[in-house]
This record gives C-alpha cells, sequence and structure tokens, in this order.
C-alpha cells in the first residue's frame, strides 16, 4: 500500500484530495460550511465522490493518506482525519512527511512551499505542490533544481488540464474550427491566487509560449492580453467571486467559433489526483518540469500586471 503524506487544509482540496484517495465515511456528513463561510459547492464535490464510490474509483485500491498536517487541527484537521480514516493528524508538516512514499503540498501560501518542499524533494518523495508555486521566479527554480539532483517527480498547477470535458473540448475545436487564432477565457477568483487556471486553459487549447503581456485592473476582476509566439491572442479574465460564473473559454479559427464551459470541475481535481498517484508509482511526472515553472512564471506576471494597473 502506498502512503501519502498531506500538508494543508487551507483551502478545499485537503478534503477533496483525502476523500478521493481514502474515501469519506458515510456517517460523516460532508460539511456545507467551510472555515471562511458557507460552501455549497461542497454538495456537487459530494455528489462526484459518491459516483465515483459507487463506480469503485475511489478509495485508490493501492494507495492512503496515512499522515494529516493541518493549519487547523483542532476542526478541519479532525474532521478529514476521521471522515478519512487517516491514521495520523501530526503536529508539524515536517511530520506529516515521515514514514510515507509520497507527498502533497496543498497548503496555499506560496511562501512557504520552498522550505516545506526542498526537503521533500531531496528525499526523493514524489510531490504535487498546489498553487500558487512560488512567490518568485527564484523561489520555483529551487525547488525545480533540488528535485532535478535528486531525480524526483514533481508537478503543480491547475486541475483545469485534466479536465475531461476541456480536453475534448479541444479535439472538437481541431475537428471543427481548425487551428486556434484567438481565445477568450474568464475564471473565478483572484489573479493571485487563481490566475493559473486561467493560464492552464490556455494552455490546453493553444500552449503557453507568451511574448507579450499587458494587464489591466477593474474593481472586481483583473485581465490579460497575451501575444503567443504563433501569432494567437489570448484574452484572460479572472472575476473575485468564489465559483460563479463557472470557468469557460471562446475559442476562434478559420472556420468558426466555439464556446466551453466547465461543468466537471471535481471530476477534474479527481483527474488531478490520479495522475498524482500515477507519478508516485511510475516515477514519472505528468507535466514537464518546464511547463510547469513556466506557468508558474506567467502566473506571476499576470499578477504583477494586474497590480500595476491597479
Amino acid at each position: 500500500m502506498m502512503r501519502i503524506g498531506l500538508i494543508g487544509t487551507n483551502n478545499t482540496h485537503g478534503h477533496q484530495l483525502a476523500g478521493f484517495i481514502n474515501g469519506w465515511r458515510p456517517d460523516v456528513p460532508i460539511p456545507s460550511r467551510w472555515v471562511h463561510g458557507p460552501l455549497p459547492q461542497f454538495y456537487l464535490w459530494a455528489k462526484t465522490l459518491r459516483e465515483l464510490e459507487e463506480t469503485g474509483r475511489v478509495p485508490a485500491p493501492d494507495a492512503r493518506v496515512t499522515r494529516l498536517w493541518s493549519e487547523d487541527p483542532a476542526t478541519e484537521g479532525a474532521l478529514i482525519a476521521r471522515a478519512c480514516e487517516v491514521e495520523r493528524l501530526v503536529d508539524s508538516p515536517e511530520e506529516a512527511t515521515r514514514d510515507v512514499d509520497a507527498v502533497l503540498l496543498l497548503t496555499d501560501d506560496p511562501n512557504s512551499h520552498v522550505d516545506l518542499a526542498v526537503p521533500v524533494l531531496k528525499a526523493g518523495l514524489p510531490m504535487f505542490i498546489d498553487k500558487p508555486l512560488a512567490p518568485t521566479d527564484d523561489a520555483a527554480r529551487e525547488m525545480a533544481e533540488v528535485a532535478s539532483a535528486s531525480g524526483t517527480p514533481w508537478f503543480s498547477g491547475s486541475a483545469f488540464r485534466f479536465s475531461p470535458s476541456l480536453l475534448a473540448f479541444r479535439d472538437r475545436v481541431t475537428a471543427e474550427i481548425g487551428v486556434p487564432t484567438a481565445v477568450y477565457v474568464q475564471c473565478p477568483g483572484w489573479i493571485e491566487r487563481y490566475g493559473i487556471h486561467a493560464l492552464e486553459i490556455m494552455n490546453v487549447l493553444v500552449g503557453h509560449w507568451v511574448s507579450e503581456v499587458a494587464g489591466a485592473a477593474l474593481p472586481g476582476r483583473s485581465s490579460a492580453s497575451l501575444l503567443l509566439e504563433g501569432g494567437e491572442t489570448v484574452l484572460l479574465e479572472t472575476m473575485s467571486t468564489a465559483f460563479d460564473p463557472p470557468a469557460q473559454a471562446i475559442v476562434w479559427g478559420a472556420h468558426g467559433s466555439l464556446h466551453w464551459e466547465s461543468r466537471d470541475v471535481y471530476r477534474s481535481i479527481f483527474s488531478m489526483t490520479t495522475a498524482f498517484l500515477d507519478m508516485a508509482r511510475s516515477g514519472v511526472a505528468p507535466v514537464p518540469e518546464a511547463e510547469s515553472l513556466e506557468l508558474a512564471r506567467l502566473a506571476n506576471v499576470l499578477a504583477e500586471a494586474a497590480s500595476a494597473k491597479a
């Protein structure tokens, strides 16, 4: 049985990934509130979780979260440990990395990631690092260099990369309208934390090698115009709402345009969880290191451009 250490429950990914790997006890209610307030979208995650349980895809057959560190051990940590039957709720992030085979770093404070990730990567434990990857390009490269020196697979980014509906939409674009020439992407959330979502959607559709970026910010939203090296133009927009409207994209090609709207967020997160477990088994990262670094760099560029125009 592959043992997973999980660090951080200060966003909903701790609940979701632990539940997808270990399952969630049916006698423990899935919360409708989170530490920051009501979260009705937990219902949608619960629906996906139960559907996956019914089809035998949850819990994972050969892996378990066995150690968990939470910023809020008395509430969130205790709930996840009980619901997902995690063996040990530990007192420090370091303890969550002992006697395990791979690590999920889910705390969403990028300023903590270097200190938390470097010892794990040096030890050779496959690792997923949640967004934002790092506050600076130098910090991101430091983690990558440690991983490269130890031969440790890792990746970071958004679950939208693994969205079944987005991947199917990309195929539809190719078949129906040809090579994309322009893309519009809109995502909920703040660009400093959620800009990576818009970038990952862009990456699936047209790639990520950008030659020019211009940003703008208005109350409640941020936007960025990008010119890709292939000549494609992209407009990315984030709106400071928690979940609505859902992420969406419009793609223009030689033969018209097509629209996509995300309705499978939790299937996407399950697919990302599966990719992490596959990496831990095989030692092969699902995302090239250079791609993770470039997307993280672009996320920082978007945040800086938006703040400069605010």
